[in-house]
């Protein structure tokens, strides 16, 4: 019998994905993104990637992350889960995804902004080592609300079992030494300027 895990399938996105993207995308923010901002990280942008996440037979997409490249940082720009799959490990999976996309680039940063109330995904993040730098006021609106920059440096050091190919059933034991060691390598490179970082952006 085919296990859930198996029966997904991770690739690019494509333009014919839009409308599927577009239905997780309404379901998921308060705030969603156009079709136009979609398109552009689909196919107009040059340094955009898309990762969607498929279900092989059933020929569906449950989840998605858009990413580009600016200057030596990779940011996560959107990502997404469907609210029927979620608590399945699929979030897991594709931030795994999102960390081998920036080891293919060469890229050692990878940045993303979160809701300061969304403490599941914060959660998540803090699981692979991303760390907050700094907030960014009123970020967000519908509610209105401030968004936590994170960041994860040195991707190329990340431990194996963080980046299995198929991904992990289970959250890693964050008392696993090779995951401290790489956290605490993050940590000694920060200056104190790291830890107060706050700037305000357009919203999101």
């Amino acid at each position: 019998m085919t296990s859930f895990t198996e029966n997904l399938e991770f690739s690019p996105g494509l333009l014919e994905d839009l409308d599927e993207i577009m239905a997780i995308e309404a379901v998921s923010f308060s705030h969603p993104w156009t079709e136009s901002m979609v398109l552009s990280e689909l196919f107009d942008h040059p340094f955009a990637f898309s990762t969607v996440v498929r279900m092989r037979k059933e020929k569906k997409i449950i989840a998605y992350a858009f990413m580009r490249i600016l200057l030596d940082e990779l940011h996560l720009m959107d990502f997404a889960v469907h609210p029927a799959w979620r608590r399945r490990g699929i979030g897991m999976q594709l931030i795994q995804q999102v960390l081998l996309t920036a080891r293919e680039k060469g890229i050692e940063k990878i940045l993303l902004e979160v809701r300061a109330s969304n403490l599941p995904a914060q959660r998540l993040y803090q699981k692979f080592g991303f760390f907050q730098i700094g907030e960014r006021r009123n970020y967000y609106y519908k509610p209105r609300e401030d968004a936590f920059v994170y960041q994860l440096n040195r991707v190329h050091e990340i431990p194996p079992f963080m980046l299995l190919e198929n991904g992990a059933s289970e959250a890693p034991n964050l008392k696993n030494a090779a995951l401290l060691t790489h956290k605490r390598n993050i940590l000694s490179e920060l200056s104190p300027q790291d830890f107060n970082h706050v700037s305000k952006e357009e919203e999101k």
